[in-house]
């Protein structure tokens, strides 16, 4: 008996279809976490949280279309576009817990 792997491609799209629930894994903790927040944000932070969201929601969306539905090279468009939109979200999520940071670190006790 020997082990024998499969073709290329199949090992490639099996993989991202482990990929895709993962993604939403990712989508669901984000907004676990964004409910969890305070109701008074920064004008950064909302915009950081409605960029981050709506990345992973296409990221999400591209991946179900690319691997589950087999819908082509079109939905790996739209993967790069959700990781595009992450790239501002990052920078202005990170300056808004950096000034929430500072800001709880100079109240007193």
């Amino acid at each position: 008996m020997s082990l024998e792997f499969a073709d290329p491609d199949t090992v490639y799209l099996t993989y991202g279809k482990f990929f895709a629930p993962a993604v939403i894994a990712v989508l669901a903790c984000v907004l676990a976490t964004r409910s969890r927040r305070p109701s008074s944000k920064r004008w950064s932070e909302r915009w950081g949280w409605r960029l981050t969201i709506a990345g992973y929601t296409i990221i999400t969306l591209g991946m179900i279309g690319s691997y589950w539905l087999s819908l082509g090279d079109a939905m790996y468009g739209a993967v790069l576009f959700g990781m595009l939109l992450g790239i501002p979200a990052a920078s202005s999520s990170a300056s808004a817990c950096s000034a929430a940071a500072s800001a709880h670190a100079s109240q007193p006790g």
